[in-house]
Formats: structure tokens, sequence, C-alpha cells
């Protein structure tokens, strides 16, 4: 479920050609897969919040400090644009 900018194999052709499917996120996939699929199985959903009760808020959870894929970049472009995002 890691993007190929950490796994390049991911984007060679010869090597997927190992595999009789391929399950992923990407919808070039044979089998299309959401990325948190079985990682929130033990998880309940929030609370469904009225639109009239919701804030003006962002959180930003992440778990790799050292993204290839630019999120960080997004987070640090709307910290100009929302007051008490921390990074």
């Amino acid at each position: 479920m890691e993007s190929s900018s950490y796994y390049p194999q991911l984007d060679n052709q010869e090597y997927l050609k190992h595999y009789d499917l391929l399950l992923s996120y990407k919808l070039t996939s044979d089998v299309i897969t959401h990325y948190f699929t079985g990682y929130t199985s033990d998880l309940q959903q929030p609370p469904k919040v009225p639109t009239d009760h919701k804030k003006n808020h962002v959180t930003y959870v992440n778990r790799n400090c050292a993204a290839r894929n630019g999120r960080n970049d997004v987070v640090k472009e709307l910290q100009k644009y929302y007051t008490g995002v921390l990074c």
C-alpha cells in the first residue's frame, strides 16, 4: 500500500509480471482497495456533526514525517490560511 516513490519496482512492468493480480489503491490495479481497509476495522465511526455545529478547523495526522508525496508541503501551505496548525 506504499507508493512507488518508496518502492520503485511497483512501476516496473517486468517485475509485476511475476504476480497474477495487483491489489492496490491505484485505479490501474486489478483489484482496487481503499488505503485504510483493514487498518480501521477496530475503530468506530465518529458521530455525524450537523453542519451548523461544525467549526472551521483542520486536523492533520501524519506518521511519516519524511513523506515523498508532498503532503507535508500541502499542510505548510494550509498553515498560511488557518491559525493554530501545529506540525
